[in-house]
């Protein structure tokens, strides 16, 4: 992935506001934790609290694990964070996707893309391309043992689904995500992440999607390469519901909206054409209620606006839609752990 900086987009967008479990904190710091290094100088620069650390309801904003990330890989060289066989050395990502921008299909590039990665890895991929029929893989070659720690296969299947999404122009409809591994306490994070069935202790890790896809014309080029390059780690890890899900449509309400906090259910319904009970029913299908997803934006937003801005806490309280700040501040520590305080941290 590109280390190149990146402006923080408006935090007034949804997508944009929302945030990362601490668990993807502490995967990113293993690799320097492994190298015996403190990961607290690290943090500070990122604007994370140490006292996050601690408390596993903790999140941050996208923009705090985006500078995290780009002080990582410039602290270690490495693009895999030293979870990698080898380490990738800074500007590999980009190497990799000026040689492939140019390839017929998704397919293609993604397998060129396969090939390029090996020769950086000593010969030896980590994700591969497959067909079977109707359906298309990307799996991650678990064959060498170099996955003891799932962080760069949960990477893998991030960055290479968005990528693939990007290059087609198209967003790839998962049919369902394939882990080798046990389900882990953050499971509720993939759901949002992959927006498909998850399947754990399967055979192998992948990802299924129509083989429709592999033959799809890649309609990128060097001009919107040299964009996504500048914006890497916002195009492949920041955190989107896909477009056609009720929850997501809600969600999207909400940051759209100048004071989102003021939106009920009635008025969400109505928006989509349908009666409140029957938004509810899909809301149920899809394993959400429009409580939750208020409360999931009214944190994400809280958080950002205390990790990115200067507003004072009573103000954020009420953008978020509670008029005490004494109510949003148990409120806040239900969701996180934490009190707003604790999310104030300067910058060096």
């Amino acid at each position: 992935m590109s280390s190149q900086s990146v402006s923080a987009p408006s935090t007034t967008s949804s997508d944009h506001t929302r945030t990362v479990s601490i668990h993807f904190v502490h995967a990113a710091l293993r690799g320097v934790r492994r190298q015996g290094e403190a990961v607290e100088p690290l943090l500070a620069p990122a604007g994370i609290p140490a006292s996050a650390l601690d408390e596993p309801r903790a999140r941050v904003s996208f923009e705090q694990y985006a500078r995290l990330l780009q002080s990582l890989w410039r602290h270690m060289d490495d693009e895999l964070l030293g979870c990698g066989r080898h380490p990738l050395p800074l500007g590999s990502f980009g190497m990799i996707c000026r040689a492939i921008i140019h390839s017929s299909s998704m397919g293609h590039a993604m397998s060129r893309a396969s090939r390029y990665y090996a020769l950086l890895q000593a010969g030896r991929p980590d994700f591969l391309i497959d067909r079977d029929g109707e359906l298309g893989y990307l799996v991650i070659d678990e064959s060498q043992g170099g996955f003891a720690d799932p962080f760069l296969a949960e990477t893998l299947l991030v960055a290479g689904h968005r990528f693939a999404s990007w290059l087609i122009g198209d967003a790839i409809a998962l049919k369902y995500v394939d882990f080798s591994f046990a389900m882990p306490a953050y499971t509720h994070e993939y759901e949002i992440i992959f927006a498909a069935p998850l399947r754990f202790g399967a055979g192998r890790t992948a990802l299924c999607f129509s083989a429709a896809c592999l033959d799809a014309p890649v309609v990128q080029g060097d001009d919107s390469l040299r964009v996504f390059l500048r914006n890497s780690i916002y195009e492949l890890l920041l955190r989107r519901e896909h477009g056609k899900k009720i929850s997501a449509q809600v969600r999207r309400m909400f940051g759209h909206d100048e004071d989102g906090s003021m939106l009920h259910l009635d008025a969400a319904a109505q928006r989509l054409t349908m009666s409140p009970q029957t938004l509810r029913r899909y809301l149920k299908r899809e394993g959400n209620t429009f409580q939750a997803i208020k409360d999931g934006w009214r944190r994400d937003t809280a958080i950002t606006l205390l990790a990115e801005t200067p507003i004072p806490i009573a103000e954020i309280a009420r953008r978020v839609g509670f008029s005490e700040p004494s109510t949003f501040h148990r409120a806040f520590k239900h969701w996180t752990g934490l009190q707003p305080g604790a999310y104030r941290v300067h910058r060096l």
